[in-house]
C-alpha cells in the first residue's frame, strides 16, 4: 500500500514538473513577438520609403502590390529594415511612440507591429545571417556598442565590447569590464558602425569608427587554446571601411581611401627615403577560416594610387561564391561618378572575371537567397532612388516600385519551385 501512494505521490510531482516547464515555455513563447506566424513570402522585397512625411517600412509581393505598415502615423521615421531568417517576419528600427530609434517586429498579414524592448539608446542595423532559419539571435547596434537581440524571451545583451568579470571581483555581464579588453578595443576605435556574423556565429566581423577613419576589426566569440579569451584583430583600416557576411565562410571589405592600421608602428618596408608608401589606394579584401588562428585574406580588387576607382555597398551571395559591388570613379574632392553595379566571384583576383549588371547610380544591393536575382536603388532623372530588380545574368532588369528608397532586401524564404 505504501508503495502505491509513493509511486502516486511520484507521479504526481512529475506531472506539475512537466506542467511548469510547458506553462514557461508557453509564456516565452508569448514574448516572441509574432512567433505562430508562418506566412509564404517567397520573392518578396521589404524596403524602406522615405516622403515628406517621414519613412516607413513597406514590403511588396512579388507581382509588385505593395503592403504598408497601417500603424504607422507621420512624422514617424523608420530605418534598416531586415527579415528574420524565416521569412515570416520582419524587423527595423523606428522612433514611433518616443525619441529613439528602438527595434519593432512587423507582421504584415496580420497588420501587427510590436516594440521588442523599450531602450534609451538609439537602436540602428539589426542583422541576421543567412543561410540558417532556426537561428535564435541577431545583431543590433546600441550607442556605439554590439547588441545581440533574441525574440524569444524579448532578451538583448551587448556582446561587443564584452561584458565579462573584471580583474578587480567585479560581476559578470553588465558588472564590470575587463580592463585588458575594455583598453584593447579603445586603442581600435571609439563605436560601432556595423557588426555581421562569420565563421557560423564563431566569431563577428565589424567596422569601428576612429578619429583618422574607419577599421574592420575581427571579434572572437570562444576562447583560445590556452583558455582564455582570444583578443580582437584589426584587419584592414581607410577612410571608409563597409562589410558584408554570408554568415558561414566568407565574407567581404571593402576599404577606401587605405590607411595603416597602427600609425604609429608602420612596418619598414612601407618606409622609404623617410617616405611612407601605401601599399594601395582602395582594395576588395575577401576573409575566411575567420575562427581559426590564422583567418585567409586575399584580394579580389586592388587600386593602386594613380587610378581613380572606388568600391561601396559590397554584398556576398547566399552561397558565399560570389558578390555584388558598386564602383564609382572619383573625379574631385568628394566627388565621385558612379559607374554601376558589378558581379565578381569570390576569390583571389576575382575582379579581373567581373561582369557589370547595371550603368548608373546605384546603391545598395541585395540578393535573393537562391543567388539567382537582385534587388537594388537606382538613382533616376528625378533624382529619386527607385526601387529595382534584376537577374543576376544582367537581364530583366524590372522597376519595382518609384519613389525614394533604401534598404531592399530580399525574403530569405526559397521559391517553391
Amino acid at each position: 500500500m505504501q508503495k502505491k501512494i509513493a509511486l502516486r505521490f511520484i507521479i504526481g510531482l512529475v506531472v506539475m514538473a512537466v506542467l511548469f516547464i510547458g506553462y514557461g515555455w508557453l509564456k516565452n513563447w508569448e514574448k516572441d513577438p509574432g512567433a505562430a506566424e508562418r506566412i509564404d513570402s517567397a520573392g518578396m522585397v521589404a524596403a524602406i520609403e522615405e516622403d515628406s512625411d517621414g519613412s516607413r517600412a513597406v514590403l511588396f509581393q512579388p507581382n509588385g502590390e505593395k503592403i504598408v505598415d497601417k500603424q504607422w502615423k507621420a512624422p514617424t521615421q523608420e530605418a534598416t529594415i531586415s527579415w528574420m531568417p524565416d521569412g515570416n517576419r520582419l524587423v527595423f528600427t523606428s522612433d514611433r511612440g518616443g525619441k529613439s530609434q528602438n527595434l519593432f517586429f512587423w507582421m504584415p498579414l496580420k497588420d501587427e507591429t510590436v516594440k521588442f524592448m523599450e531602450q534609451s539608446r538609439s537602436m540602428t542595423a539589426p542583422w541576421y545571417a543567412p543561410n540558417d532559419p532556426s537561428q535564435p539571435s541577431g545583431l543590433i547596434l546600441a550607442g556605439g556598442n554590439v547588441m545581440e537581440f533574441v525574440p524569444r524571451g524579448r532578451q538583448i545583451k551587448q556582446v561587443l565590447p564584452p561584458l565579462i568579470k573584471d580583474a578587480v571581483g567585479g560581476g559578470e555581464e553588465g558588472g564590470g569590464r575587463s580592463s585588458t579588453m575594455e583598453a584593447v578595443y579603445k586603442n581600435l576605435g571609439s563605436s560601432f558602425k556595423a557588426a555581421k556574423y562569420v565563421a557560423d556565429r564563431e566569431a563577428i566581423l565589424t567596422v569601428m569608427r576612429r578619429e583618422d577613419g574607419e577599421v574592420a576589426v575581427l571579434n572572437f566569440m570562444s576562447a583560445g587554446v590556452d583558455g582564455k579569451p582570444r583578443m580582437p584583430v584589426p584587419l584592414v583600416a581607410g577612410a571608409r571601411v563597409e562589410i558584408d557576411s554570408d554568415g558561414v565562410g566568407n565574407a567581404i571589405i571593402v576599404v577606401q581611401d587605405f590607411k595603416f592600421t597602427d600609425p604609429d608602428n608602420i612596418p619598414e618596408q612601407f618606409r622609404k627615403d623617410g617616405k611612407i608608401a601605401r601599399p594601395y589606394k582602395n582594395a576588395v579584401i575577401l576573409l575566411s577560416n575567420a575562427a581559426s588562428q590564422q583567418p585567409d585574406i586575399k584580394y579580389a580588387m586592388v587600386v593602386p594610387e594613380d587610378q581613380a576607382e572606388v568600391f561601396s555597398f559590397p554584398s556576398v551571395s547566399p552561397d558565399g561564391s560570389k558578390a555584388a559591388i558598386v564602383v564609382s570613379r572619383i573625379t574631385g574632392e568628394n566627388k565621385a561618378e558612379p559607374l554601376g553595379l558589378v558581379v565578381m566571384p569570390m576569390k583571389e583576383g576575382g575582379g579581373r572575371e567581373l561582369s557589370q549588371l547595371v550603368v548608373g547610380d546605384v546603391s545598395s544591393p541585395s540578393w535573393s537567397p537562391d543567388g539567382k536575382r537582385l534587388v537594388f536603388i537606382k538613382r533616376e532623372p528625378n533624382g529619386k532612388g527607385g526601387l529595382y530588380r534584376i537577374n543576376a545574368d544582367g537581364s530583366d532588369a524590372t522597376r519595382i516600385a518609384e519613389g525614394e528608397f533604401s534598404n531592399p532586401v530580399f525574403s530569405p524564404q526559397m521559391p517553391k519551385s
